[in-house]
C-alpha cells in the first residue's frame, strides 16, 4: 500500500493550471479533469490503440528489419508516440510526455514524404530541399502562432507533404492498393475534423470532448497508410518485373505529352 502512494505521488503529483496553463503546456481538452488520477480515460484508452496497431506492425514485419528497413522505423516511431500518447493524456504531468505524443507523428509524415518522393525521384536532393522548406514552415507554425492553431496546422502542413507527392506515385503505380490510400485519407478527414470540434462538442459528448475521436480516425489513418506502405515494399521485392513496366508505361506517357 506504501510502494502505491508513493508511486502515485511520484506519477501523478497534484496538478494545477498555472497563468491559465496546463504543467505540461499543452491544452486543456473537454474532457481533462485535474482532480482525476487518470485526468483523461478516453484519450487515454484510445491513445493505446496506437501501441496496438506498433505492435502489429512489428509482428507483420516478422523481423525482416533489413527487407522492411522503412516499416521498421515507422512503426518504431509509432510505438514510441503510442506510448507517449497513453502517458500524455493519462497524467498531463510532464512535457516530455507531450513531445512523444507530438513528435512522433510529424516525424513518421516527413518520413513517409521523404520516402515517397525518394521513389518518383531516384534522388535525395529535391526530397531533402522540399523537406528543408517545410521544416521552416513548421519551425515558424511552432514558435510565431499559438496552440492550438498551431498544432492543428502542423497536423495539416504534414499531411500536405504527404498527400502531393503520394498522388503522383498513385498514378505512377495505375493507383494499386489506391483504396488502401482513400480510407486512410477519409480516416484523417475524420480525425482532423474531430479535432477541431472539441473544444465544442454537441452536448452529446460532453463531458468526454471528441479528441478521443481525433484519436480513433487518427488510427484507422496510420494502419491503412502503413499497410499501403507495407505493400508497396513487397511491390518492389516480390514484383520487380511489373513495377518496371509500369515505369515503362509512365515514361512512354511522358515523352508522348511532351511530344504533343
Amino acid at each position: 500500500m506504501f510502494l502505491f502512494k508513493f508511486l502515485f505521488a511520484l506519477i501523478h503529483a497534484p496538478l494545477q493550471l498555472v497563468d491559465g496553463q496546463m504543467p505540461d503546456e499543452g491544452p486543456v481538452y473537454t474532457e481533462t479533469n485535474l482532480n482525476d488520477f487518470i485526468v483523461e480515460p478516453m484519450n487515454t484508452i484510445t491513445a493505446i490503440i496506437f501501441v496496438g496497431i506498433a505492435i502489429y506492425w512489428l509482428m507483420k514485419v516478422g523481423g525482416d528489419f533489413k527487407r522492411y528497413a522503412f516499416m521498421t522505423v515507422i512503426t518504431v516511431l509509432l510505438l514510441i508516440g503510442g506510448v507517449g500518447g497513453t502517458l500524455y493524456h493519462a497524467f498531463r504531468s510532464s512535457w516530455y510526455y507531450m513531445m512523444m505524443d507530438y513528435l512522433p507523428i510529424l516525424i513518421i509524415g516527413f518520413f513517409g514524404a521523404m520516402y515517397l518522393m525518394y521513389k518518383l525521384f531516384n534522388s535525395w536532393k529535391i526530397p531533402l530541399a522540399i523537406g528543408f522548406i517545410v521544416s521552416l514552415i513548421e519551425i515558424y507554425v511552432n514558435n510565431f502562432i499559438a496552440d492550438p492553431l498551431s498544432t492543428n496546422l502542423s497536423y495539416l502542413t504534414m499531411a500536405t507533404l504527404v498527400l502531393l507527392p503520394l498522388i503522383v506515385f498513385l498514378r505512377r503505380t495505375h493507383f494499386y492498393h489506391g483504396r488502401m490510400v482513400l480510407y486512410g485519407l477519409l480516416c484523417f478527414i475524420g480525425a482532423i475534423s474531430m479535432r477541431f470540434l472539441d473544444p465544442n462538442p454537441e452536448r452529446y459528448f460532453e463531458p468526454v470532448g471528441l479528441h478521443f475521436m481525433w484519436h480513433t480516425f487518427g488510427a484507422g489513418a496510420c494502419f491503412f497508410l502503413f499497410r499501403y506502405f507495407f505493400k508497396i515494399a513487397d511491390i518492389e521485392l516480390e514484383e520487380g518485373k511489373q513495377w518496371e513496366k509500369w515505369k515503362k508505361i509512365s515514361e512512354r506517357f511522358q515523352k508522348q505529352h511532351k511530344a504533343n
